[in-house]
């Protein structure tokens, strides 16, 4: 599936009213589990091999267990009948991105995810990426690099001005997290958070029609009560 085809299928997903939701798949069976329980997309990421040890999204901080070569191993999870996405730990210095990329085009993903995100960091150690040049601008470069090569790029972000980032860079599809607070939580039912989705919803149509809007929801009545555009991205591995 090309990425044409992919956007076509989505696309045709998001009109059609019926459920449109993507779901995180790390391990073995995942891939059919969640084709059977009617989702459109899968997203393979390294989260969801440590099970509820750590907030799935606090794992987004860090690469734990070579996020990306996880990914690569877990290749299998894309030989199913939807599209699939690759996490992709873009601020590894120690991974070329366009030689990654090629890696994960020949393991037979469809598309390509900035997971883990260095987005989720705050304050202090969101300032200290940003002066050793691991912070949020490796990912939207990893973004404009897959689209140049043809991939279907989903761009999680985080705030109207990166996902506006992403939208010139290339972006297919803008997913918002709302975010964690410190007892792991998700933000995602706040006022605030509420707002902050309007606001990446009119920064990406500023620069285009196109583009699906996502979101990250936990549960079943958040997933279908979403605003916006969309019914939401559910980021859960226990399917």
């Amino acid at each position: 599936m090309d990425r044409k085809e992919m956007g076509d299928f989505l696309a045709a997903g998001a009109a059609s009213g019926n459920p449109f939701w993507g779901i995180a798949a790390s391990r073995e069976g995942d891939g059919e589990k969640a084709t059977a329980a009617g989702a459109s997309w899968i997203t393979v990421t390294h989260g969801g091999m440590f099970d509820h040890r750590i907030p799935a999204s606090a794992i987004g901080l860090l690469p734990y267990a070579r996020a990306n070569g996880e990914v690569l191993e877990r290749c299998n999870l894309a030989r199913v009948s939807i599209p699939v996405l690759a996490g992709v730990f873009a601020s590894d210095q120690f991974t070329i991105v366009e030689r990654l990329l090629d890696e994960i085009r020949r393991a037979g993903y469809h598309g390509v995810q900035n997971f883990p995100s260095v987005g989720l960091a705050e304050g202090r150690f969101r300032d200290f990426l940003h002066e050793t040049g691991m912070d949020y601008d490796r990912e939207v470069d990893m973004v404009r690099q897959a689209r140049e090569m043809e991939f279907y790029v989903s761009a999680l972000v985080f705030s109207p001005e990166q996902a506006e980032e992403m939208v010139v860079a290339g972006a297919d599809m803008v997913v918002f997290h709302p975010g964690i607070s410190a007892d792991g939580e998700f933000r995602g039912k706040s006022r605030g958070t509420l707002k902050r989705y309007d606001e990446i919803i009119a920064a990406v149509r500023k620069h285009s029609s196109d583009v699906l809007l996502t979101r990250l929801a936990f549960d079943r009545e958040t997933l279908e009560s979403g605003p916006g555009l969309t019914s939401g991205l559910q980021y859960d591995h226990n399917i």
